[in-house]
Protein backbone atom coordinates (compact mmCIF):
# COMPACT_ATOMS: atom_id res chain seq x y z
CA UNK A 1 0.00 0.00 0.00
CA UNK A 2 1.40 3.54 -0.79
CA UNK A 3 0.31 6.39 1.33
CA UNK A 4 1.06 9.62 0.26
CA UNK A 5 1.14 12.22 2.95
CA UNK A 6 0.70 16.09 2.31
CA UNK A 7 3.74 17.40 4.24
CA UNK A 8 6.64 15.52 6.07
CA UNK A 9 6.20 17.85 9.33
CA UNK A 10 3.27 17.00 10.49
CA UNK A 11 3.59 16.08 14.08
CA UNK A 12 5.27 12.85 13.22
CA UNK A 13 3.32 10.94 11.07
CA UNK A 14 5.93 10.54 8.43
CA UNK A 15 8.67 8.78 10.81
CA UNK A 16 5.24 6.62 12.49
CA UNK A 17 3.26 5.17 10.04
CA UNK A 18 5.46 3.17 8.71
CA UNK A 19 6.06 1.50 12.23
CA UNK A 20 2.72 1.04 12.89
CA UNK A 21 2.55 -0.73 9.66
CA UNK A 22 5.70 -2.73 7.78
CA UNK A 23 5.54 -3.08 4.33
CA UNK A 24 3.82 0.09 3.93
CA UNK A 25 5.07 2.65 1.76
CA UNK A 26 5.17 6.63 2.62
CA UNK A 27 5.71 9.56 0.30
CA UNK A 28 6.14 13.12 1.46
CA UNK A 29 5.09 16.43 -0.76
CA UNK A 30 6.07 19.80 -0.33
CA UNK A 31 2.87 21.48 1.09
CA UNK A 32 0.36 22.53 -1.28
CA UNK A 33 2.04 20.22 -4.29
CA UNK A 34 0.11 17.03 -3.49
CA UNK A 35 -1.00 16.74 -7.52
CA UNK A 36 2.42 16.92 -8.34
CA UNK A 37 4.01 14.40 -5.79
CA UNK A 38 0.87 11.81 -6.58
CA UNK A 39 2.10 12.51 -10.10
CA UNK A 40 5.46 11.78 -10.05
CA UNK A 41 4.98 8.53 -8.30
CA UNK A 42 2.03 7.17 -9.97
CA UNK A 43 -0.63 7.80 -7.53
CA UNK A 44 -1.42 6.73 -4.05
CA UNK A 45 -3.62 4.27 -2.54
CA UNK A 46 -4.46 6.37 0.52
CA UNK A 47 -3.72 10.55 0.91
CA UNK A 48 -3.12 11.87 4.73
CA UNK A 49 -3.28 15.74 3.92
CA UNK A 50 -2.40 17.26 6.48
CA UNK A 51 -3.07 21.18 5.64
CA UNK A 52 -2.45 20.42 2.25
CA UNK A 53 -5.74 20.62 -0.09
CA UNK A 54 -7.42 17.87 -1.55
CA UNK A 55 -9.04 18.65 -4.77
CA UNK A 56 -9.98 17.77 -8.19
CA UNK A 57 -6.35 18.06 -9.31
CA UNK A 58 -5.32 16.15 -6.50
CA UNK A 59 -7.88 13.19 -6.90
CA UNK A 60 -7.28 13.16 -10.94
CA UNK A 61 -3.70 12.54 -10.16
CA UNK A 62 -4.50 9.78 -7.70
CA UNK A 63 -7.32 7.76 -9.81
CA UNK A 64 -6.79 4.76 -8.15
CA UNK A 65 -7.48 6.50 -4.20
CA UNK A 66 -8.98 4.43 -2.17
CA UNK A 67 -9.12 7.04 1.42
CA UNK A 68 -8.69 10.22 2.31
CA UNK A 69 -7.74 9.81 5.62
CA UNK A 70 -6.54 13.18 8.00
CA UNK A 71 -3.98 12.94 10.76
CA UNK A 72 -6.43 14.66 13.51
CA UNK A 73 -9.77 16.03 13.42
CA UNK A 74 -9.79 18.98 10.72
CA UNK A 75 -11.00 18.42 7.28
CA UNK A 76 -11.47 22.45 5.98
CA UNK A 77 -8.71 21.49 3.36
CA UNK A 78 -10.57 18.71 1.82
CA UNK A 79 -13.12 18.78 -1.09
CA UNK A 80 -15.22 16.37 0.06
CA UNK A 81 -17.89 16.73 -1.82
CA UNK A 82 -15.11 16.07 -4.67
CA UNK A 83 -14.16 12.77 -2.98
CA UNK A 84 -17.73 11.60 -2.43
CA UNK A 85 -18.33 12.05 -6.71
CA UNK A 86 -15.81 9.80 -6.99
CA UNK A 87 -16.43 7.48 -4.45
CA UNK A 88 -13.60 7.86 -2.28
CA UNK A 89 -14.62 7.85 1.81
CA UNK A 90 -12.76 10.64 3.91
CA UNK A 91 -12.35 10.18 7.57
CA UNK A 92 -10.78 11.95 10.25
CA UNK A 93 -9.73 10.59 14.01
CA UNK A 94 -11.96 13.13 16.26
CA UNK A 95 -9.85 14.91 19.19
CA UNK A 96 -12.00 12.84 22.24
CA UNK A 97 -10.15 9.69 22.87
CA UNK A 98 -6.59 9.65 21.32
CA UNK A 99 -4.31 12.49 23.82
CA UNK A 100 -5.09 15.20 21.06
CA UNK A 101 -7.73 17.51 23.12
CA UNK A 102 -6.00 16.78 26.43
CA UNK A 103 -2.68 17.95 24.58
CA UNK A 104 -4.90 21.10 23.04
CA UNK A 105 -6.83 22.03 26.48
CA UNK A 106 -3.39 21.79 28.09
CA UNK A 107 -2.00 24.35 25.49
CA UNK A 108 -4.87 26.74 26.04
CA UNK A 109 -3.64 26.84 29.67
CA UNK A 110 -0.18 27.02 28.40
CA UNK A 111 -1.14 30.64 26.66
CA UNK A 112 -3.48 32.04 29.39
CA UNK A 113 -0.54 31.72 31.50
CA UNK A 114 1.89 33.21 28.70
CA UNK A 115 0.10 36.55 27.65
CA UNK A 116 -0.72 36.84 31.25
CA UNK A 117 2.56 37.23 32.38
CA UNK A 118 3.51 38.53 29.65
CA UNK A 119 6.58 35.74 28.82
CA UNK A 120 7.67 37.26 25.82
CA UNK A 121 8.62 40.59 27.23
CA UNK A 122 10.25 38.99 30.45
CA UNK A 123 12.21 36.66 28.13
CA UNK A 124 13.49 39.92 26.39
CA UNK A 125 14.41 41.48 29.88
CA UNK A 126 16.52 39.16 31.05
CA UNK A 127 19.14 40.81 28.88
CA UNK A 128 17.98 44.04 29.45
CA UNK A 129 20.54 45.09 32.70
CA UNK A 130 19.37 46.54 35.84
CA UNK A 131 16.77 48.62 34.51
CA UNK A 132 14.13 45.97 32.74
CA UNK A 133 15.03 43.24 35.44
CA UNK A 134 11.97 42.52 37.93
CA UNK A 135 9.48 43.67 34.90
CA UNK A 136 6.92 42.88 33.29
CA UNK A 137 4.52 43.17 35.81
CA UNK A 138 1.96 40.06 35.32
CA UNK A 139 -2.09 39.75 35.39
CA UNK A 140 -3.14 36.22 38.32
CA UNK A 141 -5.95 34.22 36.38
CA UNK A 142 -7.01 33.55 39.75
CA UNK A 143 -10.56 35.10 39.64
CA UNK A 144 -10.94 36.11 36.33
CA UNK A 145 -13.81 35.55 34.30
CA UNK A 146 -13.26 32.90 30.93
CA UNK A 147 -14.90 32.14 28.05
CA UNK A 148 -14.77 28.68 26.38
CA UNK A 149 -16.43 29.18 22.89
CA UNK A 150 -16.86 25.59 21.53
CA UNK A 151 -17.74 23.12 23.77
CA UNK A 152 -16.69 19.24 22.04
CA UNK A 153 -14.21 17.57 23.09
CA UNK A 154 -11.22 20.20 24.05
CA UNK A 155 -14.06 22.75 25.21
CA UNK A 156 -15.15 19.92 27.65
CA UNK A 157 -11.81 19.34 28.79
CA UNK A 158 -11.02 22.89 28.80
CA UNK A 159 -13.57 24.42 31.08
CA UNK A 160 -12.25 21.91 34.50
CA UNK A 161 -8.75 22.94 33.86
CA UNK A 162 -9.71 26.68 34.23
CA UNK A 163 -11.71 26.15 36.89
CA UNK A 164 -8.89 24.43 38.92
CA UNK A 165 -6.83 27.58 38.52
CA UNK A 166 -9.66 29.61 40.04
CA UNK A 167 -11.13 31.19 36.76
CA UNK A 168 -15.03 31.71 36.86
CA UNK A 169 -16.58 29.53 33.14
CA UNK A 170 -19.12 31.15 30.80
CA UNK A 171 -19.31 28.83 27.76
CA UNK A 172 -21.23 29.35 24.10
CA UNK A 173 -22.07 26.17 21.34
CA UNK A 174 -23.52 26.07 18.28
CA UNK A 175 -26.64 24.66 19.32
CA UNK A 176 -27.52 26.53 22.52
CA UNK A 177 -28.23 25.12 25.89
CA UNK A 178 -30.18 22.39 24.59
CA UNK A 179 -31.37 19.60 26.65
CA UNK A 180 -28.14 18.57 28.02
CA UNK A 181 -27.19 22.36 28.80
CA UNK A 182 -28.18 21.81 32.69
CA UNK A 183 -26.17 18.87 32.98
CA UNK A 184 -23.12 20.05 31.51
CA UNK A 185 -23.48 23.50 33.37
CA UNK A 186 -23.19 21.34 36.37
CA UNK A 187 -20.76 18.41 35.41
CA UNK A 188 -18.54 21.46 34.10
CA UNK A 189 -18.90 23.64 36.62
CA UNK A 190 -19.53 26.60 34.19
CA UNK A 191 -21.87 29.64 35.55
CA UNK A 192 -23.61 29.69 31.91
CA UNK A 193 -24.08 28.23 28.65
CA UNK A 194 -25.66 29.78 25.84
CA UNK A 195 -26.14 29.96 22.23
CA UNK A 196 -23.87 32.36 19.64
CA UNK A 197 -26.19 35.03 19.81
CA UNK A 198 -25.17 35.49 23.68
CA UNK A 199 -21.47 35.44 22.50
CA UNK A 200 -21.73 39.08 21.75
CA UNK A 201 -23.11 40.68 25.12
CA UNK A 202 -20.42 38.05 26.83
CA UNK A 203 -17.73 39.27 25.47
CA UNK A 204 -17.41 43.03 27.41
CA UNK A 205 -17.18 41.00 30.74
CA UNK A 206 -14.68 38.49 29.74
CA UNK A 207 -10.64 38.82 30.48
CA UNK A 208 -9.81 35.50 28.99
CA UNK A 209 -11.83 34.11 25.40
CA UNK A 210 -10.62 30.94 24.63
CA UNK A 211 -11.93 29.48 21.02
CA UNK A 212 -12.70 26.17 20.51
CA UNK A 213 -14.64 25.82 17.44
CA UNK A 214 -14.75 23.91 14.22
CA UNK A 215 -14.02 26.01 10.72
CA UNK A 216 -17.20 26.76 8.61
CA UNK A 217 -18.55 30.05 6.50
CA UNK A 218 -20.63 30.96 10.18
CA UNK A 219 -17.08 30.83 11.74
CA UNK A 220 -14.79 32.30 9.44
CA UNK A 221 -13.38 35.56 10.64
CA UNK A 222 -15.93 35.24 13.87
CA UNK A 223 -13.59 37.41 15.53
CA UNK A 224 -12.46 40.35 13.02
CA UNK A 225 -12.79 43.72 13.67
CA UNK A 226 -16.59 44.28 15.21
CA UNK A 227 -16.16 40.95 17.62
CA UNK A 228 -13.09 42.13 18.96
CA UNK A 229 -13.87 45.50 19.47
CA UNK A 230 -16.82 44.69 21.91
CA UNK A 231 -13.99 42.38 23.97
CA UNK A 232 -13.27 43.67 27.18
CA UNK A 233 -10.12 46.46 27.49
CA UNK A 234 -6.80 44.88 28.31
CA UNK A 235 -8.68 41.28 27.87
CA UNK A 236 -6.67 37.81 26.55
CA UNK A 237 -7.74 36.01 23.38
CA UNK A 238 -6.29 32.49 23.05
CA UNK A 239 -7.28 30.25 19.68
CA UNK A 240 -5.38 26.93 19.38
CA UNK A 241 -8.90 25.93 17.23
CA UNK A 242 -8.24 26.80 13.80
CA UNK A 243 -7.05 30.20 12.39
CA UNK A 244 -9.53 31.35 9.75
CA UNK A 245 -11.48 31.81 13.16
CA UNK A 246 -9.62 35.23 13.69
CA UNK A 247 -8.97 37.92 11.26
CA UNK A 248 -5.00 38.28 11.78
CA UNK A 249 -5.04 41.77 10.70
CA UNK A 250 -7.65 42.96 12.85
CA UNK A 251 -5.61 41.10 16.14
CA UNK A 252 -2.84 42.94 15.41
CA UNK A 253 -4.70 46.42 15.04
CA UNK A 254 -6.27 46.11 18.12
CA UNK A 255 -2.72 44.49 20.06
CA UNK A 256 -0.87 47.19 18.19
CA UNK A 257 -3.18 49.88 19.82
CA UNK A 258 -3.26 48.55 23.12
CA UNK A 259 -6.86 47.60 23.13
CA UNK A 260 -5.94 44.35 23.93
CA UNK A 261 -3.90 42.61 26.50
CA UNK A 262 -2.66 40.09 24.38
CA UNK A 263 -3.36 37.01 22.43
CA UNK A 264 -2.03 33.32 22.31
CA UNK A 265 -2.30 31.53 18.82
CA UNK A 266 -1.34 28.27 17.21
CA UNK A 267 -3.02 28.44 14.18
CA UNK A 268 -3.10 30.95 11.25
CA UNK A 269 -5.04 31.41 8.12
CA UNK A 270 -1.79 30.79 6.45
CA UNK A 271 0.36 28.13 7.33
CA UNK A 272 3.72 28.38 7.78
CA UNK A 273 3.00 31.77 8.63
CA UNK A 274 4.52 34.12 6.55
CA UNK A 275 7.58 36.11 7.49
CA UNK A 276 5.60 39.42 6.85
CA UNK A 277 2.34 39.02 8.35
CA UNK A 278 1.55 41.67 10.65
CA UNK A 279 1.06 39.32 13.75
CA UNK A 280 5.38 38.93 13.85
CA UNK A 281 5.61 42.09 15.20
CA UNK A 282 2.29 42.56 17.25
CA UNK A 283 2.97 43.21 20.99
CA UNK A 284 2.52 40.56 23.93
CA UNK A 285 1.80 37.82 21.30
CA UNK A 286 2.72 33.56 21.66
CA UNK A 287 2.62 32.09 18.94
CA UNK A 288 3.36 28.50 18.07
CA UNK A 289 3.72 26.28 15.22
CA UNK A 290 0.36 24.50 15.11
CA UNK A 291 1.62 22.04 17.54
CA UNK A 292 -0.83 22.39 20.47
CA UNK A 293 -1.97 18.86 20.00
CA UNK A 294 1.49 17.31 19.30
CA UNK A 295 2.62 15.30 21.87
CA UNK A 296 3.91 11.81 22.74
CA UNK A 297 0.60 10.74 23.81
CA UNK A 298 -1.67 12.35 21.16
CA UNK A 299 0.81 11.17 18.14
CA UNK A 300 0.19 7.81 19.42
CA UNK A 301 -3.57 7.64 19.89
CA UNK A 302 -3.96 9.15 16.08
CA UNK A 303 -1.35 6.96 14.78
CA UNK A 304 -3.21 3.79 16.03
CA UNK A 305 -6.37 5.07 14.59
CA UNK A 306 -4.97 5.94 11.09
CA UNK A 307 -3.50 2.55 10.75
CA UNK A 308 -6.41 0.85 11.71
CA UNK A 309 -8.48 2.56 9.08
CA UNK A 310 -5.59 1.91 6.68
CA UNK A 311 -6.00 -2.02 7.35
CA UNK A 312 -9.74 -1.62 6.95
CA UNK A 313 -8.98 -0.38 3.53
CA UNK A 314 -6.51 -3.14 2.70
CA UNK A 315 -9.64 -5.78 4.09
CA UNK A 316 -12.03 -3.71 1.98
CA UNK A 317 -13.96 -2.24 4.70
CA UNK A 318 -15.48 0.86 5.61
CA UNK A 319 -12.58 3.36 7.56
CA UNK A 320 -13.85 4.16 11.19
CA UNK A 321 -15.50 8.19 11.86
CA UNK A 322 -15.87 8.18 7.75
CA UNK A 323 -17.68 11.88 6.82
CA UNK A 324 -19.33 11.01 3.89
CA UNK A 325 -20.25 7.73 3.82
CA UNK A 326 -23.56 8.31 3.49
CA UNK A 327 -23.04 10.03 -0.05
CA UNK A 328 -21.04 7.31 -0.98
CA UNK A 329 -22.39 4.13 -3.24
CA UNK A 330 -24.51 1.57 -1.28
CA UNK A 331 -22.09 -1.14 -2.80
CA UNK A 332 -19.62 0.13 -0.41
CA UNK A 333 -19.63 -2.07 2.57
CA UNK A 334 -20.30 0.15 6.19
CA UNK A 335 -17.45 -0.45 9.09
CA UNK A 336 -16.96 -3.69 10.03
CA UNK A 337 -19.01 -5.03 7.17
CA UNK A 338 -18.10 -6.47 4.10
CA UNK A 339 -19.48 -5.62 0.11
CA UNK A 340 -23.37 -6.16 -0.49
Amino acid sequence: MRVVVGQRRFGDLFERLPRLLPGTEVVASEPGRLAETLGRVGGADVVVPGMSPVDEAVLAAAPGLRLVQQWGAGLETVDVEACSRRGVPVANVPSAGTGNAESVAEWMLLGALAVARRLEEARRNLDGGSAAWGGPVGRLLLGKSALVAGLGGIGRLLAPRLRALGLRVWAVRRRGAGEDGPALVEQLGLEALGGPGELPGLLPAMDFVFLCLPLAPETRHLFGREMIARMKPGSFLINAGRGGLVDGHALAEALREGRLGGAALDVFEREPLPPDDPLRDAPNLFLTPHVAGVTEESQAGIGAAVAENLRRVERGEMPLHCVNAAALSPRRPAAGGRPA
